[in-house]
This record gives structure tokens, sequence and C-alpha cells, in this order.
């Protein structure tokens, strides 16, 4: 692999590390451009989607280059586009060899996220908090505490084995609404329409909506559209399983306020 192709490849990895951890369409290109330019590489184009990259490299004089790469959306993980855009101002900065900069990259793709403790605990302490900020009670919140931890696991586990996404998000609004109807069920002085917005937060596509609205501002239409159309699927996708459950509850004889 000579040199360009090197230089391409990096550029590549880390347009591909920052889509998969939820890194904005712009903010790859503009990271891409700036590694390729920094090897003093003048002729080449870059195009990014929501789903895949383009990138080729044609200096006069030597043979072009050219890369595609589909690349599939992946849980966020900040920690890994954080990486990336430090190393890529080092390799700004400090012109490290391809060769180096594509293992320090390779590195920035393995960064483990939290531990699932911490994540378990912040998923249980975040509903427990939107449910008060929604209206709730503090018993409310009580419940809203262990339900996240238990849509935590759940979602970890879904991961694991790979399910679709619009599937398991269908199924975890289920099991929110579910564990939210329990304790009303069993006459406990709970508000059910605060536990179940409380607790549905982290299911809501807050981050891909951003993204389309940002894309859609940097005149990026197609992959805002893409963006969008995935966040209102990931929407309906809540609203059936919470829908369904309450339905379900209704029909055998259950009141909801």
């Amino acid at each position: 692999m000579n040199k360009n192709q090197e230089i391409l490849s990096l550029a590549v990895l880390a347009g591909e590390i920052l889509i998969k951890n939820g890194g904005e369409i712009f903010r790859v290109e503009d990271t891409m451009m700036r590694i390729i330019e920094s090897y003093g590489i003048t002729d080449y184009n870059v195009y990014v989607l929501s789903n895949g990259i383009f990138a080729t490299i044609d200096e006069q004089g030597s043979h072009p280059y050219s890369l595609v790469r589909h690349v599939a959306f992946s849980n966020v993980n900040l920690e890994r586009i954080a990486a990336v855009n430090q190393l890529s101002r080092e390799i700004c900065e400090f012109h490290y060899p391809p060769g180096e900069a594509i293992k320090k990259m390779k590195n920035c793709s393995t960064l483990l996220s939290e531990k699932q403790l911490l994540r378990h605990l912040a998923s249980g302490f975040g509903c427990a908090a939107f449910t008060l900020l929604f209206g709730g009670k503090y018993l409310d919140c009580f419940f809203s505490l262990f339900i996240g931890i238990a849509l935590q696991s759940f979602l970890y586990h879904a991961r694991i084995r790979q399910s679709s996404r619009f599937f398991y998000t269908i199924a975890a609004s289920a099991l929110v609404t579910a564990l939210s109807i329990l304790p009303y069920a069993l006459h406990a002085p709970v508000m059910v329409d605060k536990m179940v917005i409380g607790c549905i937060m982290p299911l809501v596509p807050g981050l891909l909506l951003t993204n389309a609205i940002r894309d859609f501002f940097n005149v990026d239409f197609l992959s805002g559209v893409i963006h969008m159309v995935d966040a209102l699927v990931t929407a309906l996708c809540i609203a059936v399983g919470v829908g369904a459950v309450m339905t379900c509850y209704q029909f055998f004889g259950g009141t909801l306020l």
C-alpha cells in the first residue's frame, strides 16, 4: 500500500468511526478533508451519506485511488468521537506518518464505553429525573428508577443479540409501559402517564432528530431526510409499543386515568 492509499484509508477510517458513533455528516466530511489536506494532497473528493462514504484521491502524476464503504449506524459513543477529533487535530499539527496514524485511529475505534453498571444506574436515575420533571411524584420517581434499570438491561441484551433496532424499540417501550402499569394495577398511588413518559426518554431519537436538522441547515438534504425518517420511524415504534400495552390492559378490564 503506497502513501496515497494509506492516507485515503486513514481518512475513511476516521469518517467511519464518526458516523458509527453519532457524528454529524458535516463534521465527518470536514474531518476527512482536513486529514487529507494535512498530507499536502489537493486533488481529492469526499462525499458522505448517513450510511456510506465515497472518497477519491487523484493527484497529478499518480494513479487515482477510490474507496467506497458502507457504514451502519451503531450505538452512540461520544468518547470515540472526541478521540477521533483530538487525533485529527494532532495529525494536522504533527503530521504523523500515515501508517502510524492508522494504528492510532484503530485504537480510537476500540475505546470502550462506560461500564454496564454505570450505564444501568445512569438510565435509572435519568428516568427518575425525567419523571419528576414531567410532573411525577416521589413515589413515581422511585418506581421509575427501577424501570430505567430494567430498560437498560433489556437494551443491553437486545444489542448483544443484534436484534432489529425497530423491533427492540417496540419491545422496550412495551416493557416500560407494562412495568409502569404494574404498581398502578396493584393499587399503588402512582401516576402511570408520568412514569411512562419519563421512562421512555432513553428511547427517544433525540440525536437522530438533531443531526437531521443540522443536515438540513448544512444543505445536506439527502442525509437530513434519511436521519429524519429514521427518527420518525423510531418514534412510531415507541408509540406502537406504548399504545399496544395500554390497549391490551384496558381490553382486559383495566382502567387508566
